[in-house]
């Protein structure tokens, strides 16, 4: 038995690093303080716990802090502002003593913050309790806890880890308090206060009614440079035009003037690192919320007066005082009226009615009354018979007078900065029907075409803050304003008139729209509707309007534009949306936009229009309204890219035209031509049916060298006889430069003895000779072609304006050619369903076993490019 107590305390030991690995887990602190009279504390006090002493008026004198735990590398650093001594030269870390003990010195700040990777993972927050005051906000990594130049002694602190992202231990506004500004101000009938007032302090009275004058302000020991700037409204007087600075004063003393509202602010560097926050308390309303850095605080505009006031600096990043909402009050709007029987009036103000009951309301004046916010007041009229005026601001007549025409409708709005603050609201009286609901912001009241008339109206502007906006009021009348439109369709006529948003035309039915009309219903707001259409013979087309017909029905209407002109314009967008062949539904578009597409031949069949409202929702999805097939020039090459953006390649139809393109795109003609080549190897050709069967034209061999191919005579007699397009060509068997100077003088006998005139040019044909050597093949370089058609060329062109052109395969091209050579290739022979060459050429040689009408055997077939 006696070794089980032994073996359970050896137990119970093994447990206890289990529960201090527990509570190892994350980082804490200790800290200790030594009390007035009281000496070190017996125990140290962990995260969070108060150290010291609370309502017993003890001072601290000095502090050890000391990091427990620690997960990551890093110190606490601290140092404490001593009475009578000031800061401490140098920080204390790790349990140092900062502070004193013996002398009776209280602390009454202190800074800590953390260093290393501790510094990186945690905040160190700590706040400490002053005599006379209490308990001060959290102050946060090295900023200052307490108070400087107050002569007020820490009693009591807490000081608190908190994980990186975490949130505080609570306010953060007013951690310390430094004498940094004095303030005071001149009251009625007591005059200059005795002693400056400090941050946060009241000066000026509360509750007796008593006026202030004037006040001075100055900042005190400034930790940066830069000035306090302020200036006040006064009775009588308004604003002054420039601001005073460090104690100068800003108001009147001997005159009875009250203040009723400040501007206080900071320049140069105090404005980078503090802001200024300032409260008013206020004759009739009590205290304000809290201004800041030179915005206005207390009213205009009520002959209210300033009876006190708060200044506070604060740091920037630390939280505001809580209540910033409403700080400055002030009648904003005048307005006056004019009716008939009885012309302009009184002035009035902020919500009141003006106008006379069963009179009309012929015009009105509004005028905006403010220098806290940029901005103006813009309203408009609908004025019977006139419809709407442009908008007026700030002071200008709306409306008409002497004419006998009721106003129907206004429209009020803000502009400028001041529009982000208020809401302006606006409330009409119509005859007939009383006072309508509130309307907002720019939104239409009254009534447009039941000829009711206003007769009273009110005004005042709302925070947008406090101010809520009901839905489904009672605010406007008006006869439905309608778009309609009606098509002529293919093989259907003109089907009825449809409007705003239905359907007019086929759809599945691959019937084209030929004709449109399109037309307002109402002329309530003036202006038209107006549209032009893409025709594919002739483009856009001049605009039509109000209901004439547009289009061709001998034409494809490929496109629409639609607007609207004149002041409907100001008020309504018009949506529009075309259904296209091929393609189905493209997406809304709107004002005068393009819909549908071009350059493609494509028809619209059916199309949507609809009104909206100026700024509303579209009806529908607007990504892709329009698609644009276009010409596109590159490097002196043209190509042609469809609707959906993709360069075309070979036979393409654009329009009523068949267009061609080579492999990449490159544009050959717009013409495809059937024409064969022939020598003495076709032998007798019966010319009669071959001009009957289709043939465009024909390239006829003159021989070889300086030899006459044995047919030619006959052929060209033939050619000329039958008016056919012909072109020729000289099978070269150059091996050298002096060859090549026999070919191009034989050329031009050729030309000279039959007086020829090749319409579809001359070809130098270059390819291998069918002989045994093939020496063809092995002696000529690259650069001895390049020389050799650039002679043969320049020969006959000196002689005759003939276009001159290599002919070659595809292969012979890319393996013999270089790039200087490939500018003359103009006729390429690659034999099946497409030609690979990627340069530019304008015939093509696809066959070599053709069969034409009068023509016994094979011959060679070519695609001409024109």
């Amino acid at each position: 038995m006696k070794y089980i107590k032994y073996i359970i305390i050896i137990f119970i030991l093994l447990l206890i690093p289990v529960s201090v690995a527990a509570n190892e887990e994350k980082s804490s602190l200790q800290y200790q303080t030594h009390i007035q009279n009281t000496g070190w504390e017996k125990n140290y006090k962990n995260n969070g716990q108060i150290s010291g002493t609370t309502g017993r008026s003890l001072k601290v004198e000095a502090i050890k802090i000391n990091l427990q735990n620690q997960e990551y590398f890093g110190t606490i650093e601290y140092q404490t502002h001593i009475q009578n001594i000031g800061w401490e030269s140098s920080f204390k870390k790790s349990n140092e003593i900062s502070g004193t003990t013996g002398k009776s010195l209280g602390l009454e700040a202190i800074r800590i913050y953390l260093t290393g990777e501790m510094s990186i993972n945690y905040d160190i927050y700590y706040r400490v309790h002053v005599g006379n005051i209490g308990w001060l906000d959290w102050a946060k990594n090295g900023e200052t806890a307490g108070t400087e130049g107050y002569s007020k002694q820490i009693e009591a602190i807490q000081i608190e880890l908190v994980k990186k992202g975490e949130n505080s231990p609570g306010r953060t506004t007013m951690p310390s308090l430094k004498r940094t500004l004095g303030y005071k101000t001149h009251i009625q009938n007591i005059g200059w206060e005795k002693t400056y007032k400090n941050n946060n302090e009241i000066s000026g009275t509360v509750g007796r009614s008593l006026q202030l004058e004037s006040i001075q302000i100055n900042l005190l020991n400034q930790e940066y440079s830069g000035n306090i700037e302020y200036k006040t409204h006064i009775q009588n007087i308004g604003w002054e035009t420039e601001f005073k600075k460090n104690g100068e004063i800003s108001g009147t003393t001997g005159k009875s003037l009250r203040l009723e509202a400040i501007k206080i602010q900071l320049t140069g560097e105090m404005a980078e690192h503090y802001d200024i926050y300032y409260r008013v308390h206020v004759g009739n309303i009590g205290w304000l919320s809290w201004a800041k850095n030179g915005s206005p605080a207390g009213t205009e505009g009520y002959a209210y007066q300033l009876e006190a006031i708060q200044i506070m600096l604060i740091k920037k990043g630390h939280d505001a005082p809580e209540d910033t909402q409403k700080p400055f009050i002030k009648k904003y709007i005048s307005y006056n009226t004019h009716s008939s029987n009885f012309g302009w009036n009184n002035n009035t103000e902020d919500g009141k009615e003006s106008g006379k009951i069963r009179n009309a309301l012929e015009s009105y004046i509004v005028e905006l009354i403010d220098t806290t916010y940029e901005g103006r007041v813009l309203y408009s009229s609908y004025v019977r018979d006139d419809g709407w005026q442009d908008e007026v601001s700030n002071g200008n007549i709306s409306g008409t007078t002497g004419k006998s025409k009721p106003l129907e409708a206004v429209k009020i709005r803000l502009d400028g900065n001041i529009a982000q603050h208020y809401d302006i609201a606006y409330q009409v009286y119509i005859s007939g029907i009383g006072w309508l609901d509130w309307a907002y912001n720019g939104e239409i009241t009254g009534n447009i075409g039941y000829n009711n008339q206003i007769e009273a109206i009110k005004i005042e502007l709302r925070d947008k803050l406090e101010n809520t906006i009901e839905d489904n009021r009672n605010i406007y009348a008006e006869e439905e304003l309608r778009i309609n439109y009606q098509s002529y369709v293919k093989n259907s006529g003109w089907h009825n008139e449809v409007n705003n948003g239905s359907v007019s035309g086929t759809t599945g039915m691959s019937s084209k729209l030929l004709q449109l009309r399109i037309k307002l219903n109402k002329k309530v707001i003036k202006g038209i509707v107006s549209y032009s259409i893409y025709d594919s013979k002739t483009g856009w087309s001049d605009y039509k309007s109000e209901g004439n017909t547009i289009g061709d029905i001998k034409s494809t209407m490929e496109a629409i534009k639609i607007k609207l002109d004149g002041d409907i314009s100001n008020y309504y967008d018009i949506y529009y949306r075309t259904h296209v062949s091929n393609v189905g539904w493209l997406d809304w578009t709107m004002n005068d936009n393009p819909s549908g597409t071009i350059r493609e031949g494509l028809s619209i069949e059916a199309i949507q229009i609809q009104l909206v409202e100026k700024g509303g929702t579209p009806p529908g999805e607007t990504a892709v309204p329009f698609r644009e097939a276009k010409w596109v020039t590159v490097d002196g090459n043209s190509y042609f890219y469809n609707i959906y953006n993709q360069k075309v390649t070979g036979d393409y139809k654009i329009g009523d035209k068949m267009y061609y393109f080579g492999p990449t795109g490159i544009y050959l003609g717009t013409n495809q031509l059937r024409v064969i080549d022939v020598s003495s190897w076709q032998g007798n050709i019966d010319w009669n049916a071959v001009a009957g069967s289709g043939i465009y034209g024909v390239i006829l061999r003159i021989g070889w060298l300086n030899t006459e191919d044995p047919m030619f005579e006959t052929y060209i007699s033939e050619v000329k006889r039958l008016n056919i397009p012909y072109g020729l060509y000289i099978f070269s068997y150059a091996t050298d430069q002096g060859d090549v100077n026999k070919e191009a003088d034989f050329t031009k006998s050729m030309i000279n003895k039959y007086n020829l005139n090749p319409t579809l040019g001359i070809y130098y044909d270059l390819e291998q000779w069918d002989t045994s050597d093939g020496y063809h093949d092995t002696m000529n370089d690259k650069d001895d072609f390049e020389r050799w058609i650039t002679s043969y060329s320049s020969q006959v062109r000196s002689s005759y304006n003939y276009d001159v052109k290599i002919y070659a395969s595809t292969n012979y091209i890319e393996t013999r050619f270089n790039d200087a050579t490939k500018q003359y290739v103009g006729w390429v022979a690659e034999w099946g369903s497409s030609c690979s060459y990627t340069g530019k050429y304008n015939m093509w040689q696809f066959t070599s076993n053709a069969r034409v009408n009068g023509i016994s055997g094979d011959v060679d077939m070519n695609i001409l490019y024109k």
